[in-house]
């Protein structure tokens, strides 16, 4: 078994698109079958594409050139692969601010309250309201920021 390459995953993923060019979760497994990978991309490419609603919204599509990049972008984040589990749940889709949040140990508080409920932020789910928000910021100010917006201290 063999990890693709971004390349690769793409080339598949259009094998075994439609002819309107849209992918759906159900060739995962017709992938696997032919390919037989493993490894962090593919295992991101798996949860990029649990199921048909999480996979446009985390893509913002379904054509294999859109789904490539996402997992590309997640498979490169530092987080692992639990954790960007739970950010897909909690609507997240920008790697970067979830990375800081995990490094300094606030990534489970800022998505979830104590009760392991989902967190709600300006009533939106607060992975949306975080990569909405933080995507293009500093660490710091996103530690602060969502700090603030859970009423959590600020890590130093």
């Amino acid at each position: 078994m063999i990890e693709p390459s971004v390349e690769g995953l793409q080339a598949a993923l259009a094998r075994h698109a439609s002819s309107s060019g849209q992918v759906y979760p159900s060739s995962l497994g017709l992938i696997d079958a032919e390919e037989h990978w493993s490894g962090r991309l593919w295992e991101v490419a798996g949860l990029v594409m649990a199921d048909q609603e999480t996979m446009r919204y985390l893509a913002g599509g379904n054509r294999a050139d859109e789904i490539a990049a996402c997992a590309a972008r997640w498979s490169e984040s530092t987080l692992a692969l639990d954790e960007i589990k739970a950010v897909f749940a909690a609507k997240g889709y920008d790697p970067e601010p979830f990375e800081a949040l995990a490094r300094a140990g606030l990534l489970d508080t800022a998505l979830q309250l104590d009760d392991g409920n989902p967190r709600f932020i300006h009533d939106e789910h607060a992975g949306a309201w975080i990569s909405d928000t933080f995507a293009m910021s500093s660490d710091q100010e996103t530690l602060q920021g969502v700090a603030q917006a859970i009423d959590a201290p600020a890590p130093a």
